[in-house]
């Protein structure tokens, strides 16, 4: 009821919308391909450190707190929903953390170049926060600026070069109020990613006959890690193999899009490993 309550506030605005501005992105959980009408990313984590995360039923239970079947508190507990139009479309994101009340955005597209975001919590839109979104002609997104309490916060600038790849990132923060560069990208003469500057660390990447290819790091520090992505004969990512994580993908639908995610990452806490499963539901259109 809510949610539809929301959407009649901006029902008008969504009619107007015009282009695709906000859309689900190739490399991550967001990530989709098909004509994607729903799409939820359930993220759970646990460490595998029992003695630690146990914890008793009843009064001794933190309110607002998810735990598993034996009394294990989950260390995470998040489900995102992002609803999308006939064109591809983000029309609505909503998060919800544990047993909290979700909060979320809804997308009004004004022109083809331009999109605003604006947050809502349980009790409807927050007055003064919302996102502003600017696109080039090709639909990349160019510059995004964060707003709070009607406040400018914080900003993000992308370059592109003439084949529409990305090439320099900057941000910028109400403090400072000048934009830093944060990321620089370069590309091999195949028109892949080769090298990436990311404040400081860069990694390089070596791609491999097979398909796979392995990104080499270099921490802030000067410390060299290497992180191995699997891919498998129909080019799909089946595996990520890095120094302190090992993370597998599985259950790929018709349209090749993965729908489990499960990793663990090692730590020197006593927390021990962290175990992490990403589940994905997708609807299409027909």
């Amino acid at each position: 009821m809510l949610l539809k309550k929301i959407f009649s506030i901006l029902v008008i605005l969504l009619y107007l919308s015009l282009v695709c501005v906000e859309k689900i992105h190739a490399q991550s959980s967001e990530s989709a391909k098909g004509p994607v009408m729903k799409l939820t990313i359930i993220t759970q984590s646990i460490s595998d450190n029992e003695n630690v995360v146990i914890k008793s039923s009843g009064q001794n239970r933190t309110v607002g707190t998810t735990y598993t079947a034996d009394g294990r508190q989950l260390l995470q507990d998040n489900k995102k929903i992002l609803w999308c139009d006939t064109i591809g479309r983000v029309v609505e994101e909503v998060n919800y953390v544990g047993l909290n009340m979700p909060r979320g955005f809804l997308y009004q597209y004004i022109t083809k170049q331009t999109a605003m975001a604006y947050e809502y919590n349980e009790k409807g839109l927050i007055k003064g926060s919302f996102k502003q979104l600017v696109y080039n002609a090709k639909g990349n997104l160019e510059l995004i600026k964060r707003y709070k309490d009607g406040v400018y916060q914080s900003g993000d600038s992308i370059i592109y070069d003439s084949k529409g790849r990305k090439i320099m990132q900057f941000r910028m923060n109400s403090k400072s109020n000048e934009w830093a560069l944060s990321k620089t990208f370069e590309y091999d003469s195949l028109g892949r990613e080769s090298k990436v500057w990311n404040g400081g660390a860069t990694y390089t990447v070596e791609y491999h006959p097979n398909g796979s290819y392995t990104e080499h790091h270099i921490d802030t520090k000067g410390k060299k890690w290497d992180r191995k992505i699997i891919v498998n004969k129909k080019g799909q990512i089946i595996k990520i193999k890095e120094p302190k994580e090992q993370i597998t993908f599985s259950k790929f639908d018709t349209y090749g899009n993965w729908l489990q995610r499960e990793s663990i990452q090692k730590t020197s806490s006593k927390l021990g490993n962290i175990l992490t499963t990403i589940k994905r539901e997708i609807e299409y259109y027909e």
